[in-house]
């Protein structure tokens, strides 16, 4: 890490944008104790933390609000954005009220509904037996991914996408599902189906530019993620981190400039927070 300190001057106005699962919290324990230390230092250096991951809407709220943390956020892949409101209050186009906190802008054709019908045609026409949180009882979400109680109903609320629990589609029914305009990509822990036109890179670009616009000047970039499904947003940041795998391997991700960062989940963030403040 010694090289990054000098790439980096004084921060004026910057933007962090982070994956959450195996990046700020452990991809077992979902803790992220080894991360809070580090987001408190951001926040006293007045580096907005985006949230960038495949986490539904439910659980990224409820996250920040653990964290102490109310800016916009980027969910279930970069289907959608979520403002908080009076954030952003110039932004009126697309904006769509989803709850008492939020309004989002939706950045996607596609949505769980038409994933289900997808689902179901590749099923029937190749007798397999794809499926995920919608087909799924509390107890089966519980096993397959660590979750318990209220976080299961959490990470049950998909609106755009669906994790796949079962066997990974064959190229016969991911060539169907592009028919759907829909794709399946490996993410930390499992397959998500989502729109074609679902890209983190895009959603991230989507959010620079909403505070450029806010902020009337333009921003250093910085983004941090653990899985090649964190590839498109890090080709777009100025300044892209990868934090090594719970397994203590690198993801093949390719960007320009990247810092690859010899610790793993919660424990790199805090490595990288360190080395972009100059601490």
């Amino acid at each position: 890490m010694a090289q990054t300190l000098q790439l980096y001057p004084e921060l004026m106005k910057n933007l962090l944008f982070t994956d959450i699962d195996g990046t700020l919290i452990d991809h077992h324990t979902y803790s992220y104790a080894l991360a809070k230390k580090a987001l408190k230092k951001l926040a006293l250096n007045s580096v907005p933390v985006i949230f960038c991951s495949s986490k539904t809407f439910s659980e990224q709220v409820y996250l920040q609000k653990k964290l102490d943390i109310n800016y916009p956020f980027i969910f279930e892949n970069g289907s959608a954005v979520a403002i908080p409101k009076e954030f952003f209050p110039s932004i009126t186009a697309n904006r769509v009220n989803i709850s008492e906190s939020h309004d989002m802008v939706v950045l996607t054709k596609k949505n769980s509904n038409d994933i289900g019908i997808a689902l179901k045609k590749i099923n029937t026409l190749f007798n397999l037996n794809c499926y995920g949180y919608s087909k799924s009882n509390d107890k089966e979400i519980a096993a397959k991914t660590g979750l318990h109680g209220k976080a299961v109903h959490r990470a049950k609320g998909r609106w755009f996408t669906e994790s796949l629990f079962s066997e990974r589609p064959t190229q016969e029914a991911l060539q169907v599902l592009e028919s759907f305009g829909l794709c399946a990509l490996q993410g930390g822990r499992f397959f998500t189906v989502q729109g074609k036109d679902v890209d983190k890179g895009k959603a991230v670009e989507v959010v620079i530019q909403l505070f450029q616009d806010l902020w009337g000047e333009k921003t250093t970039t910085i983004g941090i993620g653990d899985s090649l499904n964190d590839a498109p947003f890090l080709k777009v940041v100025d300044l892209p981190f990868l934090v090594q795998k719970h397994d203590g391997c690198w993801a093949e991700v390719k960007a320009n400039n990247l810092t690859k960062i010899r610790a793993i989940g919660p424990k790199g963030f805090s490595e990288m927070t360190s080395a972009i403040l100059n601490l």
